[in-house]
């Protein structure tokens, strides 16, 4: 299985420009569409949306062994896919994925205690990070370059 991730990112990003949208008008600051599109490029650190855009249309393949750069519980990864499937949640673009890092993570923030995987799985959405967080609210898991 294969997943395309570059359609369900551009509905994704089309969605937080409507969401910065209603924000900005509730706040009696009211934008256009067009500047909301701008808005969501430049808290991606792009400079405009036609920037942004050409970057979620790149074709993003996801398939087994696609080679991947990320953050899983805030420790840095690379790593290939392992295996990959449909989401058991029903948002459009979710799929699950299992990745075997290069090196193992720590995952325990203890000083004192570790505990080391190699290889994890989780559900993503379409933009590409967990539905699943951490306790202070950070995606579990967030990918970030898709070599495929």
């Amino acid at each position: 299985m294969d997943v395309d991730i570059s359609q369900a990112a551009l509905r994704f990003l089309k969605t937080q420009a409507r969401e910065t949208r209603e924000t900005q008008d509730a706040a009696g600051r009211p934008v256009t569409q067009a500047e909301a599109l701008e808005m969501v490029a430049r808290s991606h650190g792009l400079r405009n949306w036609n920037t942004l855009r050409a970057r979620a249309m790149r074709k993003q393949r996801l398939g087994l062994s696609t080679r991947v750069t990320g953050a899983y519980l805030g420790q840095r990864f690379r790593g290939r896919v392992h295996a990959l499937g449909p989401a058991l949640v029903k948002t459009p673009g979710a799929f699950r994925v299992m990745l075997q890092f290069d090196d193992p993570v720590d995952v325990v923030r203890f000083d004192s205690f570790s505990a080391m995987r190699q290889r994890v799985a989780s559900t993503l959405g379409p933009n590409k990070q967990s539905f699943d967080a951490t306790s202070d609210g950070a995606p579990q898991m967030v990918l970030d370059w898709i070599d495929g």
